[in-house]
């Protein structure tokens, strides 16, 4: 009975995780879609009552933040439960009200002019729109105890402050900016002064470093104050990841820790940037190295801080399962995507029309699957039409709505010989190495993992819809046209759920990509490979 018991509690919470994941994944979406439609900025010119929507941008995340805490605190005290299967009346009613919420969106801030009558009764029409889109959504996935009102009247206003407070959190810490922009740009001249104490070194007005003939402005964001932040919910998340492994009060200092490496790691890298453009080439520093060296670092220490919390007992309590000793599942899907993106982060750091050392990435990403080749058994796979299909027509589909930005002048520069080496590279990684590992990635781990932790046990031709649509989103984060990769993500789930086999999702997977490369080098059209 007890089992029973523990069973259901694990049920309701896995399903309180799945329905807090469709409520912040629905929200977000919708809000993106509402606010990368729509400009505030002109409407506030028009003065008087429409200056409000200046607060437009802080309104919404400061309802974002209120509505994450009060369905957190009610989860706990058990003032709403999670249903066991969403409300298909009220998803239609909240479609209903959020295409609602967007017509009146689209008519007081889609024209230059304002639209008939009073401001205020359009702004507040518009507010009441958008509370009834929401307000519909979360009653879709959640029912709320009415029985006592003072238990949810406390909830609200509990949510409501610690949701404004976390807002003027986020607003003080806006304010440290220019100070940690300052403290970054004098440690990097005292550190490039130490290196190169006979070369001329400039340290002049407006936060400009200059070193011999290469002058760069370290402006905010280069401060390192984003990446101190992204440390920050890293290492909470990591906290709570592993608590019962972490030995506390020590594993706080993890954070100090963490934080000063990232900040660290960010003056070394404007040190690195500033030696590469004064004495190798200053468009190699501008160009590939800037916008790679910072998340090349920040991956590094953020694996380091993790390593360092678990092998160390002074953080640790040092109790290992006895699995430990074996051979561990999660690296044998996770970990060729996980080399594969990080080769890519480094050779990426020097590629100036294009990347030359792309092969290292499908030589990682091919070593890591054959450590591991005996964990994945034997091929799954079998020929079938309908994966080959499937994977033919969302191949065509991406070609399609590609935008059409020839760049073939990448591999001119180079040369044709160097071109046709990294086309064939390319051509080969694209429809072998990155299917395989993307899809134990995301098809063979995640989808499986947010059903059940010991993730093996899950058969894969089970179908869990918010597993499905969560591992598809994050597949097609890992991709620049997102919205469309999402969707192949949700068909690739669907092909192995199909099957129950792994190895068909690879396959439509390598067709899909099969087709695209041979419109890329059939049409020169390289945007497609983007």
């Amino acid at each position: 009975m007890q089992e029973f018991a523990d069973d259901t509690g694990r049920s309701v919470y896995r399903r309180s995780v799945r329905q807090n994941a469709a409520f912040g994944i629905a929200l977000l979406a919708e809000y993106l879609l509402l606010s990368s439609s729509f400009d505030a900025q002109p409407v506030i010119i028009r003065g008087g009552v429409w200056a409000l929507f200046s607060y437009v941008g802080s309104i919404g995340l400061v309802i974002m933040l209120i509505g994450v805490v009060a369905v957190f605190l009610g989860s706990i005290r058990s003032r709403c439960t999670a249903r066991p299967n969403p409300n298909i009346q009220l998803l239609v009613w909240h479609v209903v009200a959020y295409a609602i919420w967007f017509g009146v969106t689209w008519l007081t801030l889609g024209y230059s002019e304002p639209p008939p009558g009073p401001a205020a009764i359009w702004i507040l029409s518009w507010l009441l729109a958008g509370v009834l889109s929401v307000g519909t959504l979360l009653a879709s996935l959640w029912q709320f105890r009415v029985d006592k009102p003072k238990l949810v009247a406390s909830s609200l206003v509990s949510a409501g402050v610690l949701g404004m407070v976390a807002w003027q959190a986020g607003l003080l810490t806006q304010r440290l900016w220019l100070h940690m922009a300052e403290l970054t740009l004098n440690t990097t001249a005292a550190v490039l002064r130490a290196v190169y104490p006979h070369q001329d070194l400039g340290h002049e007005a407006g936060a400009v470093l200059r070193l011999a003939d290469f002058a760069v402005r370290i402006d905010v964001a280069c401060s390192g104050f984003e990446g101190m932040g992204l440390a920050t919910i890293l290492i909470a998340a990591y906290w709570i990841a592993f608590r019962r492994e972490l030995r506390f009060p020590h594993a706080f200092l993890l954070l100090p820790i963490g934080v000063l490496l990232v900040w660290v790691g960010n003056v070394l890298r404007i040190v690195a940037l500033m030696s590469l453009g004064a004495f190798v080439d200053p468009h190699l520093a501008i160009g590939a190295f800037h916008s790679k060296a910072g998340w090349v670092a920040f991956c590094a220490i953020a694996l380091a801080v993790g390593a360092l919390g678990r092998s160390l007992r002074f953080f640790s309590r040092g109790q290992r399962d006895a699995s430990d000793s074996a051979l561990n599942p999660t690296a044998a899907y996770v970990l060729p995507l996980v080399i594969l993106v990080a080769t890519a982060l480094a050779t990426s750091m020097f590629a100036v029309t294009y990347d030359r050392f792309y092969v290292l990435r499908l030589v990682s990403a091919a070593i890591v699957l054959v450590a591991y080749r005996r964990h994945y058994g034997a091929p799954s796979w079998a020929w079938s039409w309908p994966p080959c299909l499937f994977g033919a027509a969302f191949g065509l589909l991406w070609v399609v709505t590609q935008a059409r930005n020839s760049n073939l002048s990448q591999l001119e520069v180079a040369g044709q010989h160097a071109g046709f080496g990294w086309l064939t590279a390319r051509a080969l990684g694209s429809v072998v190495i990155i299917p395989v590992c993307e899809e134990l990635a995301f098809r063979g781990f995640l989808m499986r993992w947010l059903v059940s932790r010991d993730f093996t046990h899950v058969a894969t031709n089970r179908a869990f819809p918010m597993a499905v649509a969560i591992s598809s989103v994050a597949f097609g984060l890992l991709h620049q046209r997102w919205c469309i990769a999402s969707f192949a993500g949700v068909g690739f789930a669907l092909v192995q759920i199909r099957s129950g086999k792994l190895g068909d999702s690879i396959v439509a997977h390598g067709v899909t990509n099969a087709i695209i490369a041979i419109w890329v080098l059939m049409s020169e059209d390289f945007s497609s490979w983007a």
